[in-house]
């Protein structure tokens, strides 16, 4: 059948994100995590081979392994950025790393697995390639006149989790799901907030954001992308939602903050 407009959409979209991704874990591992000559060629060349991978006969990795170990990398990536893990940092860059390169796996074993047939490939690639010029020039020159933060990051990350296979969000399983789990973490982020007065350094409040990615697994293990990509936007909206931040500023060499520790 001739693809329709909803299907180049789809195609689009699941070019523009890892496009996107591949900015933006670049910027945030250059500039806020290492600074350091040459680190965009790793990011770079995995998302090329994920090109290579997918669209073989036979795909060296499976996508079914992929979608099943996207969601703990995407987890543990989340929970170095809320806690703001800057210990053991060939760590941290590895797990930044590899969470893109399964996530770019994901989304483009999509786009291989959704390709039409023969006669309409030409409108396949022209379509690719459109989402990610979109992706690209979104990440690259629109969003650092947009925010004052790497908040593309965050942002996409959600978007990638919404583009894993079984997102339906005309079922109403999937609706329900979401929205017993969004009340259910909104409830472990209050009562502990409002009890404790938790603030961005006491225990309760790591606790609280624990338990959040804890969920957030379990969500993504019913097989119901949009509760799991809801649980993880809330973890960090409340992270956002702490920080107390004087003053921020976005610049080529990186995002410089001005805080009030409140020491005198």
């Amino acid at each position: 059948e001739r693809p329709s407009r909803r299907d180049a959409a789809i195609w689009m979209a699941l070019a523009a994100v890892p496009s996107a991704l591949l900015i933006s874990v670049t910027a945030h591992l250059s500039t806020d995590v290492a600074p350091s000559p040459f680190l965009w060629v790793i990011p770079l060349a995995l998302y090329l081979v994920t090109f290579v991978l997918v669209f073989q006969q036979s795909p060296a990795l499976p996508q079914g392994a992929m979608v099943l170990i996207q969601p703990p990398l995407l987890v543990g990536l989340v929970a170095t950025m809320v806690f703001s893990v800057h210990d053991y940092l060939p760590l941290v860059m590895l797990l930044h790393v590899t969470a893109f390169f399964v996530t770019a796996m994901v989304c483009h074993g999509e786009l291989a697995r959704r390709r039409p047939a023969a006669g309409h490939l030409t409108a396949f690639y022209m379509w690719m390639s459109a989402g990610g010029v979109i992706g690209g020039v979104a990440a690259a020159l629109i969003a650092p006149e947009v925010f004052s933060w790497v908040a593309e990051y965050p942002i996409l990350i959600v978007l990638a989790i919404l583009c894993r296979p079984g997102l339906t969000l005309a079922s109403r399983r999937e609706t329900i799901l979401t929205l017993i789990t969004f009340a259910v973490a909104a409830a472990v982020i209050v009562i502990p907030a409002v009890a404790f007065e938790a603030t961005l350094d006491s225990p309760s409040f790591y606790w609280s954001l624990g338990v959040l990615l804890a969920l957030a697994l379990a969500a993504s293990q019913l097989k119901s992308p949009l509760a799991f990509a809801a649980l993880i936007a809330l973890a960090f909206l409340v992270f956002r939602s702490y920080e107390t931040e004087l003053e921020r500023v976005r610049s080529f060499f990186g995002v410089h903050k001005v805080i009030d520790r409140g020491d005198g």
